[in-house]
Protein backbone atom coordinates (compact mmCIF):
# COMPACT_ATOMS: atom_id res chain seq x y z
CA UNK A 1 0.00 0.00 0.00
CA UNK A 2 1.20 3.65 -1.00
CA UNK A 3 0.69 6.09 1.89
CA UNK A 4 -1.67 8.55 0.69
CA UNK A 5 -2.01 12.51 2.06
CA UNK A 6 -3.22 15.67 0.47
CA UNK A 7 -3.95 17.53 3.71
CA UNK A 8 -1.69 20.48 4.32
CA UNK A 9 1.47 21.78 2.35
CA UNK A 10 2.10 18.47 0.08
CA UNK A 11 6.38 18.25 0.11
CA UNK A 12 6.46 20.98 1.88
CA UNK A 13 10.46 21.36 3.45
CA UNK A 14 11.24 19.99 6.70
CA UNK A 15 11.16 22.67 9.56
CA UNK A 16 13.77 20.84 11.33
CA UNK A 17 13.74 23.82 13.57
CA UNK A 18 11.12 21.97 15.46
CA UNK A 19 12.57 18.51 16.09
CA UNK A 20 14.94 20.77 18.55
CA UNK A 21 11.76 20.21 20.67
CA UNK A 22 12.85 16.63 21.11
CA UNK A 23 14.37 16.27 24.47
CA UNK A 24 13.34 19.32 25.72
CA UNK A 25 13.33 18.55 29.36
CA UNK A 26 16.65 20.51 30.84
CA UNK A 27 19.37 19.23 33.22
CA UNK A 28 20.73 15.55 33.16
CA UNK A 29 18.95 12.53 34.63
CA UNK A 30 20.43 8.88 35.09
CA UNK A 31 18.85 6.14 34.11
CA UNK A 32 17.16 7.56 30.84
CA UNK A 33 18.12 7.92 27.40
CA UNK A 34 15.95 8.71 23.95
CA UNK A 35 15.19 6.37 21.34
CA UNK A 36 14.27 8.38 17.71
CA UNK A 37 11.95 6.50 15.21
CA UNK A 38 11.24 7.52 12.04
CA UNK A 39 13.06 10.58 11.67
CA UNK A 40 16.09 11.79 14.03
CA UNK A 41 16.45 15.67 15.14
CA UNK A 42 18.09 16.74 11.88
CA UNK A 43 16.00 14.87 9.98
CA UNK A 44 17.37 12.05 8.81
CA UNK A 45 15.56 8.56 8.12
CA UNK A 46 15.44 6.11 11.51
CA UNK A 47 14.54 2.77 11.87
CA UNK A 48 10.87 2.03 13.53
CA UNK A 49 12.85 -0.02 16.45
CA UNK A 50 10.51 -1.13 18.88
CA UNK A 51 7.32 0.13 17.22
CA UNK A 52 4.89 -2.56 15.78
CA UNK A 53 2.11 -2.47 13.37
CA UNK A 54 -1.60 -4.70 14.31
CA UNK A 55 -4.38 -4.33 12.02
CA UNK A 56 -7.74 -6.45 12.06
CA UNK A 57 -9.83 -6.21 10.08
CA UNK A 58 -10.48 -6.23 5.89
CA UNK A 59 -9.78 -2.79 5.07
CA UNK A 60 -7.84 -1.71 8.07
CA UNK A 61 -3.87 -1.52 7.14
CA UNK A 62 -0.32 -0.46 8.35
CA UNK A 63 2.85 0.97 6.61
CA UNK A 64 6.34 2.36 7.47
CA UNK A 65 7.29 5.07 4.90
CA UNK A 66 9.64 6.82 6.93
CA UNK A 67 11.82 6.53 4.12
CA UNK A 68 9.59 8.80 1.74
CA UNK A 69 9.63 12.65 2.60
CA UNK A 70 6.72 12.98 3.61
CA UNK A 71 6.01 9.50 5.06
CA UNK A 72 5.92 7.82 8.54
CA UNK A 73 4.49 5.03 10.47
CA UNK A 74 0.57 4.66 9.06
CA UNK A 75 -2.82 3.23 10.26
CA UNK A 76 -5.55 3.84 8.83
CA UNK A 77 -9.01 2.13 6.98
CA UNK A 78 -8.52 2.01 3.20
CA UNK A 79 -11.97 2.87 1.04
CA UNK A 80 -13.11 -0.54 -0.16
CA UNK A 81 -17.12 -2.33 -0.57
CA UNK A 82 -15.90 -3.92 2.59
CA UNK A 83 -17.77 -2.89 6.14
CA UNK A 84 -15.42 -2.45 8.95
CA UNK A 85 -17.16 -4.16 11.57
CA UNK A 86 -16.71 -2.99 15.32
CA UNK A 87 -13.17 -3.20 16.99
CA UNK A 88 -11.53 -3.53 13.46
CA UNK A 89 -8.51 -1.40 14.18
CA UNK A 90 -5.08 -0.33 12.68
CA UNK A 91 -2.34 0.79 14.55
CA UNK A 92 1.21 1.30 15.62
CA UNK A 93 2.27 -0.08 19.05
CA UNK A 94 5.54 0.75 21.16
CA UNK A 95 5.95 -1.50 24.35
CA UNK A 96 9.10 -0.54 25.94
CA UNK A 97 11.69 -3.56 26.77
CA UNK A 98 11.67 -5.67 29.99
CA UNK A 99 12.93 -4.12 32.90
CA UNK A 100 12.25 -0.07 31.44
CA UNK A 101 9.72 1.92 31.26
CA UNK A 102 8.35 4.74 28.95
CA UNK A 103 9.32 8.17 30.82
CA UNK A 104 8.16 10.72 28.39
CA UNK A 105 7.37 11.10 24.91
CA UNK A 106 7.09 13.56 22.08
CA UNK A 107 5.27 12.97 19.26
CA UNK A 108 4.51 14.13 15.38
CA UNK A 109 1.57 12.93 14.27
CA UNK A 110 -1.38 14.17 12.11
CA UNK A 111 -4.48 12.51 10.83
CA UNK A 112 -8.37 12.38 10.21
CA UNK A 113 -11.21 10.11 10.79
CA UNK A 114 -13.89 12.04 8.35
CA UNK A 115 -14.71 8.94 6.34
CA UNK A 116 -18.31 8.12 7.84
CA UNK A 117 -20.44 8.41 11.07
CA UNK A 118 -23.86 8.82 12.16
CA UNK A 119 -25.60 8.28 15.27
CA UNK A 120 -24.44 4.39 15.26
CA UNK A 121 -21.50 4.49 14.42
CA UNK A 122 -18.32 6.10 13.39
CA UNK A 123 -14.23 5.72 12.48
CA UNK A 124 -12.02 7.58 15.43
CA UNK A 125 -8.48 8.12 15.66
CA UNK A 126 -6.98 7.80 19.07
CA UNK A 127 -3.36 8.04 20.58
CA UNK A 128 -2.54 6.89 24.53
CA UNK A 129 -1.26 4.06 25.86
CA UNK A 130 -1.30 0.39 24.58
CA UNK A 131 -5.20 0.30 25.69
CA UNK A 132 -8.11 2.17 24.61
CA UNK A 133 -8.52 3.57 28.50
CA UNK A 134 -5.25 4.93 28.40
CA UNK A 135 -5.98 7.48 25.34
CA UNK A 136 -4.89 10.99 25.81
CA UNK A 137 -5.56 12.14 22.38
CA UNK A 138 -8.55 11.65 20.48
CA UNK A 139 -10.59 12.67 17.15
CA UNK A 140 -13.82 11.37 16.82
CA UNK A 141 -16.66 13.23 14.22
CA UNK A 142 -19.21 13.17 16.44
CA UNK A 143 -17.56 14.35 19.42
CA UNK A 144 -16.75 17.45 16.50
CA UNK A 145 -13.27 16.76 15.37
CA UNK A 146 -14.39 17.08 11.61
CA UNK A 147 -11.02 18.56 10.10
CA UNK A 148 -8.98 15.96 11.59
CA UNK A 149 -5.25 16.90 13.66
CA UNK A 150 -2.39 18.39 12.51
CA UNK A 151 -1.00 18.80 9.68
CA UNK A 152 -0.61 15.60 6.80
CA UNK A 153 2.42 15.75 4.38
CA UNK A 154 4.19 18.30 6.65
CA UNK A 155 6.28 16.10 9.02
CA UNK A 156 7.48 18.97 11.13
CA UNK A 157 4.54 21.37 11.02
CA UNK A 158 4.23 22.75 14.44
CA UNK A 159 0.45 21.34 14.86
CA UNK A 160 1.99 18.31 14.68
CA UNK A 161 3.84 18.35 17.96
CA UNK A 162 2.06 16.44 20.94
CA UNK A 163 3.19 15.76 24.16
CA UNK A 164 2.44 12.26 25.58
CA UNK A 165 1.12 12.78 29.59
CA UNK A 166 3.11 10.77 31.77
CA UNK A 167 0.06 9.01 33.13
CA UNK A 168 -0.61 7.12 29.83
CA UNK A 169 2.61 5.76 29.41
CA UNK A 170 2.29 2.71 32.06
CA UNK A 171 1.70 0.16 29.13
CA UNK A 172 3.87 1.73 26.49
CA UNK A 173 2.76 4.08 23.62
CA UNK A 174 0.10 3.60 20.33
CA UNK A 175 -1.00 5.45 17.86
CA UNK A 176 -4.48 3.50 16.34
CA UNK A 177 -7.54 4.32 13.97
CA UNK A 178 -10.53 2.32 15.18
CA UNK A 179 -13.86 1.29 13.95
CA UNK A 180 -16.23 2.25 16.71
CA UNK A 181 -19.89 0.97 16.59
CA UNK A 182 -22.81 -0.68 18.38
CA UNK A 183 -24.21 -3.61 17.94
CA UNK A 184 -25.52 -5.04 14.88
CA UNK A 185 -24.60 -1.90 13.27
CA UNK A 186 -21.09 -1.73 10.77
CA UNK A 187 -18.66 1.20 10.13
CA UNK A 188 -18.69 2.12 6.19
CA UNK A 189 -21.45 0.41 5.68
CA UNK A 190 -22.58 -0.52 1.60
CA UNK A 191 -26.24 1.12 2.07
CA UNK A 192 -25.99 3.99 2.11
CA UNK A 193 -22.43 3.64 0.57
CA UNK A 194 -20.37 6.22 2.26
CA UNK A 195 -18.50 9.32 0.55
CA UNK A 196 -15.15 9.00 -0.93
CA UNK A 197 -12.60 10.88 0.96
CA UNK A 198 -9.65 13.43 -1.15
CA UNK A 199 -6.85 11.13 0.83
CA UNK A 200 -8.10 7.68 0.45
CA UNK A 201 -8.75 6.43 4.00
CA UNK A 202 -11.58 6.72 5.67
CA UNK A 203 -9.48 6.98 8.75
CA UNK A 204 -5.63 7.22 9.36
CA UNK A 205 -3.18 8.51 11.17
CA UNK A 206 0.87 9.02 10.61
CA UNK A 207 3.50 9.33 13.04
CA UNK A 208 6.13 11.25 11.42
CA UNK A 209 8.93 11.19 14.20
CA UNK A 210 8.89 9.77 17.97
CA UNK A 211 10.99 10.71 20.66
CA UNK A 212 10.63 7.95 23.17
CA UNK A 213 12.79 8.45 26.61
CA UNK A 214 13.02 4.89 28.27
CA UNK A 215 13.72 4.95 31.45
CA UNK A 216 16.04 1.74 33.35
CA UNK A 217 16.79 1.70 36.72
CA UNK A 218 19.28 -1.19 37.31
CA UNK A 219 23.03 0.02 36.56
CA UNK A 220 25.56 -2.23 34.55
CA UNK A 221 27.44 -5.21 36.62
CA UNK A 222 31.07 -5.54 36.26
CA UNK A 223 33.29 -8.45 37.14
CA UNK A 224 36.88 -10.00 36.22
CA UNK A 225 39.25 -7.05 37.05
CA UNK A 226 42.98 -6.90 37.15
CA UNK A 227 45.77 -5.10 35.12
CA UNK A 228 48.43 -3.22 36.92
CA UNK A 229 45.80 -0.10 36.79
CA UNK A 230 43.97 -2.31 39.45
CA UNK A 231 47.06 -3.70 41.18
CA UNK A 232 50.10 -2.35 41.04
CA UNK A 233 51.94 -0.88 43.86
CA UNK A 234 53.21 2.28 41.43
CA UNK A 235 52.27 2.80 37.22
CA UNK A 236 53.82 4.78 34.22
CA UNK A 237 53.08 5.28 30.87
CA UNK A 238 50.10 4.42 29.56
CA UNK A 239 48.48 1.93 32.38
CA UNK A 240 45.31 -0.41 31.71
CA UNK A 241 42.55 -2.02 33.94
CA UNK A 242 40.99 -4.98 32.19
CA UNK A 243 37.32 -5.80 33.00
CA UNK A 244 34.21 -7.91 32.03
CA UNK A 245 30.70 -5.55 32.13
CA UNK A 246 27.28 -6.22 31.43
CA UNK A 247 23.77 -4.41 31.35
CA UNK A 248 20.91 -6.53 30.88
CA UNK A 249 18.53 -3.11 29.73
CA UNK A 250 19.83 -0.74 26.87
CA UNK A 251 23.71 -2.07 26.92
CA UNK A 252 27.15 -1.30 27.81
CA UNK A 253 28.43 2.12 26.76
CA UNK A 254 30.88 3.97 27.76
CA UNK A 255 34.24 3.71 30.05
CA UNK A 256 34.59 7.30 31.92
CA UNK A 257 38.16 7.94 33.52
CA UNK A 258 38.37 10.43 36.56
CA UNK A 259 41.46 11.66 37.96
CA UNK A 260 41.55 13.62 41.28
CA UNK A 261 37.28 14.19 41.21
CA UNK A 262 37.76 15.13 37.54
CA UNK A 263 36.66 13.85 34.32
CA UNK A 264 39.86 12.80 32.42
CA UNK A 265 38.44 10.17 29.13
CA UNK A 266 35.37 8.88 27.40
CA UNK A 267 36.13 5.91 25.79
CA UNK A 268 33.12 3.79 24.08
CA UNK A 269 33.58 0.54 24.59
CA UNK A 270 31.86 -1.24 21.81
CA UNK A 271 29.45 0.44 18.82
CA UNK A 272 27.88 -3.04 18.35
CA UNK A 273 27.83 -2.38 14.21
CA UNK A 274 27.12 0.96 14.76
CA UNK A 275 23.89 0.84 16.98
CA UNK A 276 25.25 2.01 19.97
CA UNK A 277 26.20 5.56 18.85
CA UNK A 278 24.74 8.71 19.38
CA UNK A 279 22.30 10.19 17.38
CA UNK A 280 22.08 13.45 19.80
CA UNK A 281 19.96 16.02 20.04
CA UNK A 282 18.49 15.82 23.39
CA UNK A 283 19.12 18.76 24.95
CA UNK A 284 19.14 17.20 28.64
CA UNK A 285 22.50 15.58 28.39
CA UNK A 286 20.95 12.22 28.12
CA UNK A 287 21.89 9.92 25.34
CA UNK A 288 19.88 9.29 22.13
CA UNK A 289 20.10 6.13 19.82
CA UNK A 290 17.80 4.47 17.17
CA UNK A 291 17.51 1.52 18.90
CA UNK A 292 15.46 0.55 21.78
CA UNK A 293 18.66 -1.54 22.93
CA UNK A 294 21.74 0.02 20.96
CA UNK A 295 24.52 -1.30 22.92
CA UNK A 296 26.15 -4.64 23.61
CA UNK A 297 24.61 -6.72 26.84
CA UNK A 298 28.02 -7.82 27.75
CA UNK A 299 31.99 -6.59 27.42
CA UNK A 300 35.16 -7.61 28.14
CA UNK A 301 37.85 -5.21 27.95
CA UNK A 302 40.63 -3.13 28.90
CA UNK A 303 40.91 0.79 29.14
CA UNK A 304 44.26 2.31 29.33
CA UNK A 305 45.21 5.72 31.11
CA UNK A 306 48.52 7.64 30.11
CA UNK A 307 50.15 8.29 33.00
CA UNK A 308 52.28 10.93 31.51
CA UNK A 309 49.53 13.10 31.74
CA UNK A 310 50.02 13.45 35.31
CA UNK A 311 52.31 14.45 37.91
CA UNK A 312 54.19 11.78 39.85
CA UNK A 313 52.55 11.36 43.22
CA UNK A 314 49.65 9.74 44.20
CA UNK A 315 46.17 10.07 42.69
CA UNK A 316 42.58 8.89 43.19
CA UNK A 317 41.92 7.26 40.22
CA UNK A 318 38.22 6.05 38.92
CA UNK A 319 37.38 3.91 36.48
CA UNK A 320 33.63 3.47 35.49
CA UNK A 321 31.39 1.65 32.96
CA UNK A 322 28.54 3.74 31.86
CA UNK A 323 25.58 1.92 30.27
CA UNK A 324 23.41 3.58 27.16
CA UNK A 325 20.46 5.11 30.05
CA UNK A 326 23.37 6.45 32.10
CA UNK A 327 23.64 4.41 35.10
CA UNK A 328 27.21 3.54 36.27
CA UNK A 329 29.42 0.94 37.91
CA UNK A 330 32.65 1.03 39.68
CA UNK A 331 35.44 -1.01 38.16
CA UNK A 332 38.41 0.60 40.33
CA UNK A 333 38.64 3.32 42.54
CA UNK A 334 41.86 3.56 44.99
CA UNK A 335 45.02 5.74 45.13
CA UNK A 336 47.91 4.91 42.65
CA UNK A 337 50.77 6.25 42.87
CA UNK A 338 52.12 7.35 39.39
CA UNK A 339 56.21 7.72 38.83
CA UNK A 340 57.18 8.25 35.43
CA UNK A 341 60.86 9.86 34.01
CA UNK A 342 61.55 13.09 32.95
CA UNK A 343 60.78 14.32 29.08
CA UNK A 344 62.71 11.99 26.74
CA UNK A 345 66.76 13.09 26.22
CA UNK A 346 68.03 12.81 22.70
CA UNK A 347 71.62 12.46 23.91
CA UNK A 348 73.27 9.00 23.69
CA UNK A 349 73.95 8.48 27.23
CA UNK A 350 71.44 9.51 29.63
CA UNK A 351 72.41 10.31 33.33
CA UNK A 352 70.58 11.27 36.05
CA UNK A 353 72.36 11.41 39.38
CA UNK A 354 74.97 8.19 39.77
CA UNK A 355 73.09 6.34 36.88
CA UNK A 356 73.84 6.41 33.22
CA UNK A 357 71.67 5.16 30.83
CA UNK A 358 73.27 3.67 27.32
CA UNK A 359 70.47 2.75 24.22
CA UNK A 360 70.14 1.73 20.69
CA UNK A 361 68.98 -0.21 18.42
CA UNK A 362 70.66 -3.88 17.79
CA UNK A 363 73.04 -3.60 14.60
CA UNK A 364 72.72 0.12 13.94
CA UNK A 365 74.78 2.85 15.94
CA UNK A 366 71.95 5.57 14.49
CA UNK A 367 69.45 6.81 16.81
CA UNK A 368 66.18 6.21 13.72
CA UNK A 369 66.16 2.80 12.08
CA UNK A 370 64.27 2.37 9.19
CA UNK A 371 62.06 -1.13 9.33
CA UNK A 372 59.60 -2.75 7.73
CA UNK A 373 56.02 -3.04 8.64
CA UNK A 374 55.34 -6.01 10.01
CA UNK A 375 58.98 -6.63 11.27
CA UNK A 376 59.89 -6.27 15.24
CA UNK A 377 62.86 -4.06 16.21
CA UNK A 378 64.75 -4.71 19.14
CA UNK A 379 66.63 -1.95 21.63
CA UNK A 380 69.87 -2.89 23.45
CA UNK A 381 71.98 -0.81 26.21
CA UNK A 382 73.24 -0.91 29.47
CA UNK A 383 72.82 0.93 33.19
CA UNK A 384 75.86 1.57 34.83
CA UNK A 385 76.88 3.94 37.85
CA UNK A 386 79.18 6.80 36.88
CA UNK A 387 82.04 4.83 37.46
CA UNK A 388 81.44 2.30 34.68
CA UNK A 389 79.92 -0.46 37.15
CA UNK A 390 77.32 -2.01 36.22
CA UNK A 391 73.74 -1.59 37.73
CA UNK A 392 72.23 -5.24 38.18
CA UNK A 393 68.31 -5.27 38.45
CA UNK A 394 67.95 -1.81 37.04
CA UNK A 395 64.37 -1.90 35.74
CA UNK A 396 63.81 -0.59 32.01
CA UNK A 397 61.04 -0.09 29.73
CA UNK A 398 60.29 1.20 26.63
CA UNK A 399 57.42 3.88 25.45
CA UNK A 400 56.35 4.39 21.42
CA UNK A 401 54.33 7.11 20.75
CA UNK A 402 52.66 7.71 16.55
CA UNK A 403 52.16 10.99 15.73
CA UNK A 404 48.23 11.84 15.92
CA UNK A 405 47.86 8.15 17.89
CA UNK A 406 47.31 9.78 21.53
CA UNK A 407 48.66 8.00 24.62
CA UNK A 408 51.80 5.84 24.66
CA UNK A 409 52.06 2.50 24.28
CA UNK A 410 54.36 0.79 26.87
CA UNK A 411 56.56 -2.65 26.57
CA UNK A 412 56.81 -5.20 29.05
CA UNK A 413 59.33 -3.88 31.43
CA UNK A 414 62.54 -5.76 31.71
CA UNK A 415 65.25 -5.89 33.84
CA UNK A 416 69.37 -5.35 33.50
CA UNK A 417 71.76 -8.25 34.05
CA UNK A 418 74.31 -9.06 36.25
CA UNK A 419 76.29 -6.92 33.89
CA UNK A 420 73.83 -4.45 33.66
CA UNK A 421 72.53 -4.62 29.96
CA UNK A 422 69.19 -4.98 28.88
CA UNK A 423 67.14 -5.61 25.82
CA UNK A 424 63.51 -4.47 25.04
CA UNK A 425 61.33 -5.73 22.10
CA UNK A 426 59.35 -2.85 20.14
CA UNK A 427 56.38 -5.19 18.36
CA UNK A 428 56.15 -4.45 14.49
CA UNK A 429 52.50 -3.65 12.71
CA UNK A 430 52.28 0.03 13.61
CA UNK A 431 53.34 3.48 11.82
CA UNK A 432 56.64 5.05 12.56
CA UNK A 433 57.16 6.05 16.04
CA UNK A 434 59.34 7.68 18.99
CA UNK A 435 60.95 4.86 20.78
CA UNK A 436 61.60 6.68 24.79
CA UNK A 437 63.95 4.23 26.89
CA UNK A 438 63.18 4.62 30.79
CA UNK A 439 65.23 3.54 33.40
CA UNK A 440 63.47 3.59 36.99
CA UNK A 441 64.88 3.41 40.28
CA UNK A 442 63.77 0.77 42.55
CA UNK A 443 61.33 3.31 44.30
CA UNK A 444 59.15 3.70 40.64
CA UNK A 445 60.46 7.16 39.53
CA UNK A 446 62.25 7.10 36.12
CA UNK A 447 65.64 8.76 36.33
CA UNK A 448 67.40 8.46 32.85
CA UNK A 449 65.60 7.78 29.26
CA UNK A 450 66.61 8.27 25.37
CA UNK A 451 64.85 9.00 22.89
CA UNK A 452 65.19 6.56 19.82
CA UNK A 453 63.41 6.66 15.99
CA UNK A 454 61.23 4.12 14.15
CA UNK A 455 61.11 4.98 10.98
CA UNK A 456 58.40 2.26 9.31
CA UNK A 457 58.35 1.71 5.68
CA UNK A 458 54.54 2.00 4.01
CA UNK A 459 52.81 -1.38 3.54
CA UNK A 460 51.19 -1.66 0.61
CA UNK A 461 49.89 -5.03 -1.17
CA UNK A 462 49.14 -4.94 -5.06
CA UNK A 463 47.38 -7.92 -7.52
CA UNK A 464 47.29 -7.35 -10.95
CA UNK A 465 45.02 -9.73 -13.55
CA UNK A 466 45.00 -10.93 -15.71
CA UNK A 467 49.06 -12.12 -15.57
CA UNK A 468 49.44 -12.32 -19.34
CA UNK A 469 47.69 -10.76 -22.34
CA UNK A 470 48.22 -10.02 -26.13
CA UNK A 471 48.74 -6.68 -27.33
CA UNK A 472 45.46 -4.10 -27.04
CA UNK A 473 44.40 -5.96 -23.96
CA UNK A 474 43.85 -4.41 -20.39
CA UNK A 475 45.32 -5.42 -17.16
CA UNK A 476 43.77 -4.18 -13.99
CA UNK A 477 45.71 -3.01 -10.50
CA UNK A 478 44.08 -3.07 -7.42
CA UNK A 479 45.57 -2.70 -4.14
CA UNK A 480 45.90 -1.65 -0.32
CA UNK A 481 48.01 0.62 2.24
CA UNK A 482 47.65 -1.61 5.05
CA UNK A 483 48.79 -0.11 7.97
CA UNK A 484 45.76 2.25 8.52
CA UNK A 485 46.20 5.62 9.08
CA UNK A 486 45.17 6.69 5.45
CA UNK A 487 43.99 10.49 5.50
CA UNK A 488 40.37 11.39 5.84
CA UNK A 489 41.11 12.58 2.19
CA UNK A 490 42.80 9.41 0.92
CA UNK A 491 46.69 8.80 0.08
CA UNK A 492 48.56 9.28 -3.41
CA UNK A 493 50.25 6.24 -4.48
CA UNK A 494 52.70 5.97 -7.80
CA UNK A 495 52.01 3.04 -10.12
CA UNK A 496 55.75 2.12 -11.40
CA UNK A 497 57.13 -0.52 -14.05
CA UNK A 498 59.80 -1.95 -15.75
CA UNK A 499 61.35 -4.52 -18.43
CA UNK A 500 64.55 -6.49 -18.04
CA UNK A 501 67.45 -4.73 -17.26
CA UNK A 502 66.08 -1.10 -17.02
CA UNK A 503 65.13 0.88 -14.04
CA UNK A 504 61.59 1.65 -12.71
CA UNK A 505 59.39 4.10 -14.92
CA UNK A 506 56.47 5.76 -12.94
CA UNK A 507 53.55 5.74 -15.47
CA UNK A 508 50.32 6.45 -13.89
CA UNK A 509 48.74 8.50 -10.31
CA UNK A 510 46.19 7.32 -8.44
CA UNK A 511 44.93 8.25 -4.98
CA UNK A 512 43.84 5.61 -2.45
CA UNK A 513 40.43 6.00 -0.31
CA UNK A 514 40.33 6.70 2.93
CA UNK A 515 40.05 3.50 3.72
CA UNK A 516 43.69 3.03 1.82
CA UNK A 517 42.07 0.77 -1.62
CA UNK A 518 42.88 2.20 -5.16
CA UNK A 519 42.37 0.51 -8.46
CA UNK A 520 43.79 1.19 -11.79
CA UNK A 521 44.32 -0.34 -15.40
CA UNK A 522 46.54 0.11 -18.19
CA UNK A 523 46.31 -1.24 -21.86
CA UNK A 524 49.29 -2.97 -23.86
CA UNK A 525 49.75 -0.68 -27.07
CA UNK A 526 52.98 -2.05 -27.82
CA UNK A 527 53.61 -5.79 -29.36
CA UNK A 528 55.40 -8.62 -27.30
CA UNK A 529 56.53 -10.91 -26.25
CA UNK A 530 57.82 -9.24 -23.13
CA UNK A 531 57.74 -9.68 -19.42
CA UNK A 532 57.39 -6.25 -17.74
CA UNK A 533 57.66 -5.94 -13.74
CA UNK A 534 54.88 -3.30 -11.62
CA UNK A 535 55.06 -2.14 -8.52
CA UNK A 536 52.96 0.57 -6.47
CA UNK A 537 55.33 3.01 -4.51
CA UNK A 538 53.57 5.31 -1.93
CA UNK A 539 55.63 8.28 -0.74
CA UNK A 540 55.93 10.19 2.78
CA UNK A 541 53.14 12.71 3.08
CA UNK A 542 52.97 14.77 6.44
CA UNK A 543 49.68 13.52 7.69
CA UNK A 544 50.85 9.95 6.66
CA UNK A 545 52.92 8.68 9.50
CA UNK A 546 54.96 6.12 7.73
CA UNK A 547 58.21 6.39 5.62
CA UNK A 548 58.64 6.19 1.63
CA UNK A 549 57.11 2.29 1.39
CA UNK A 550 57.11 -0.32 -1.95
CA UNK A 551 54.46 -3.06 -2.38
CA UNK A 552 55.38 -6.98 -3.73
CA UNK A 553 56.51 -6.80 -7.40
CA UNK A 554 54.10 -8.33 -10.16
CA UNK A 555 54.83 -10.10 -13.32
CA UNK A 556 52.87 -9.35 -16.36
CA UNK A 557 53.77 -11.35 -19.75
CA UNK A 558 53.01 -9.69 -23.25
CA UNK A 559 52.17 -12.54 -26.01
Amino acid sequence: MALRTSKGAFGASLALAAMSALGAPTGAHAGIYHVYACRTPTGEVAPADGWTPAARGATAVTENSCASPTGGLAAGFVEDHVSAVPEDVASWQFVPPAGERVAAARIWRAGDADGYFNFKDEYVLWLGGVGRTSAFEECAPKSGCTAGIGEQGVPFASANLVAAPRASLATGLSANAECVSEALFNCSSLAPEPPLMPDGYHALVVIYAADVTLEQQAPPTVVNVGGPLAAAAAVSGVSDVSFTASDAGAGVYEALVSVDGAPLARTPLDENGGRCREAGGTGDGSAAFLYVKPCVATVSTSVGVDTTQLANGEHEVTVQVIDAAGNAATVIDRRVPVANGAPCATNANATAGDAVLSAGWRGSAKATLTSNFARAQTVEGHVTRADGSPIAGARVEAFATAPGAGAASASVPTLTGADGRFSVRVAGGGPSRTVCVAYFTAAGAGVATRALRLSVRAPVALSISPRAVRVGGTIRFRGRLLGGHVPAGGKQVILEARSAGSGWLEFKVVRANARGRFRASYRFRFAGPATYEFRVLCDAESDYPFARGASNVVRVREH
